[in-house]
């Protein structure tokens, strides 16, 4: 995936994604040790996974995706996180055509659901 993957990066997130050889979403979130203490690492993969959870149902099927938070994105909150995703998503034409672009507080009430994906905490 490192090797062989299309990156893409922001200020808060770099994504690393490739084709699945199966139709599956498959989602993982890193966070290197350099980045800080464990407290402060665990919060950032809490508040990544909470904006990806959010986005998935929009994102294309068929696709790998590793999230690696950045410094700046350790510190952020999720609203943030999910805007800067959810547009480098798109910018990459992994977003589904039907994203709507909430805003940050209307988004979870109106979620549909993503069959045939599956997220994973750590690749």
């Amino acid at each position: 995936m490192f090797r062989t993957g299309h990156r893409i990066q922001g200020r808060l997130v770099r994504f690393l994604y490739r084709e699945a050889p199966d139709e599956c979403l498959r989602c993982g979130v890193v966070v290197p040790k350099r980045m800080g203490s464990a407290p402060r690492r665990r919060r950032g993969k809490r508040v990544c996974r909470e904006a990806l959870r959010r986005l998935m149902p929009w994102i294309k099927n068929g696709y790998w995706a590793i999230v690696m938070m950045r410094p700046y994105g350790l510190e952020e909150k999720a609203g943030k996180l999910y805007a800067e995703m959810g547009e480098l998503l798109a910018s990459a034409g992994l977003m589904k055509e039907s994203w709507p672009r909430y805003d940050w507080d209307e988004v979870d009430s109106s979620l549909p659901s993503n069959d045939g994906s599956r997220f994973h905490q750590d690749i």
